[in-house]
């Protein structure tokens, strides 16, 4: 356990959606099930950061890698993000759910999955309630 301790902690920073997820199960891992505050405030910062990251590589992709100065500069807040997120949002369903139908019903094309960034959201803004749970840490 001390060299998972110490190579969580001590190892470089990446800034990639599956890093931070790879990170959440790592102290998931090292907590085994002990329920430990610190760790699972870790793991609870990782996973806010991997819903981030993740929303933000798919806004990118959204926008073939092709964000203006103002998009860029709204992204250096999650509310930015989110709010990008949710112009792109109408145009990307219209694409998934026509692209769904087509793959329904051409064996040779993968099942589509259609991400719900309203739920990635949701579950962004209840792991912040986790970490600003000050007046009642029990409930944290």
């Amino acid at each position: 356990m001390k060299n998972m301790y110490k190579t969580l902690i001590e190892e470089y920073r990446e800034v990639t959606f599956d890093w931070h997820k790879a990170r959440v199960v790592k102290w998931l891992k090292l907590d085994n099930g002990r329920f430990l505050d610190n760790i699972l405030v870790y793991a609870n910062i990782d996973l806010r950061i991997a819903i981030e990251r993740y929303i933000l590589e798919f806004l990118i992709i959204l926008k073939d890698l092709q964000l203006s100065n103002k998009e860029k500069e709204r992204c250096r807040s999650i509310n930015g993000i989110f709010a990008l997120m949710k112009d792109a949002d109408p145009e990307y369903r219209l694409t998934a759910e026509f692209t769904k139908i087509i793959a329904s019903i051409t064996p040779e094309i993968p099942e589509i999955t259609i991400i719900d960034t309203g739920y990635l959201k949701r579950k962004w803004e209840e792991l912040s309630e986790y970490c600003h749970k000050q007046i009642e840490p029990d409930e944290s």
